[in-house]
């Protein structure tokens, strides 16, 4: 028996990755100077990484709409969640966006926001991927601390982007290692 959730949508979101990558494997396939060789694996490989994780959080996305979708309260009405605060909200709105910045990229994650008159939001699915208050992941972070104690603010950030492209800026990275 298939779960509410395996549609066609479900491949769907990883049809740009698998794109990439097959687009890679052609490359490689080409005769081509181990430099050339190696610049190319080493981009479309961060590009690739980057598109399997949007797609996950794609999927997860999909995955809490039609949970959203099917879990009903036995008055008719959404179940609802009940907030740290002890207050049941009811009302859901589907589609909330947040960037997270990650050692592979900056990546959207969305999802449904639980609301109730005067209080604040709140996310579940935030609290299932154990996502930061901040903008940026446990592994920016991480990597920003490692970086810093190899030198200066301005060397990590050099490193950084290097390595993950332009996802953090300096003051970031000294609030991340505060």
């Amino acid at each position: 028996m298939q779960a509410p959730y395996d549609t066609e949508a479900t491949a769907d979101v990883f049809a740009k990755a698998k794109n990439t990558f097959n687009w890679l494997i052609g490359h490689l396939t080409d005769a081509q100077t181990h430099n050339r060789l190696e610049e190319t694996v080493t981009e479309q490989g961060r590009e690739l990484r980057l598109l399997l994780l949007q797609a996950h959080f794609d999927l997860r996305a999909l995955r809490e709409r039609e949970q959203v979708r099917h879990a009903r309260h036995p008055d008719g009405g959404a179940a609802g969640v009940i907030g740290a605060d002890g207050v049941p909200r009811r009302r859901v709105e589907l589609g909330h966006h947040r960037l997270l910045a990650t050692v592979t990229g900056t990546v959207t994650v969305t999802r449904c926001a639980w609301r109730a008159p005067g209080v604040r939001n709140v996310y579940p699915a935030d609290a299932v991927l154990s996502l930061p208050a901040v903008r940026h992941s446990a592994g920016l972070a991480k990597l920003a601390v490692i970086e810093t104690v190899r030198g200066s603010f301005d060397t990590a950030l050099a490193a950084i982007s290097a390595r993950c492209g332009q996802v953090i800026g300096k003051r970031q990275i000294e609030q991340l290692v505060a």
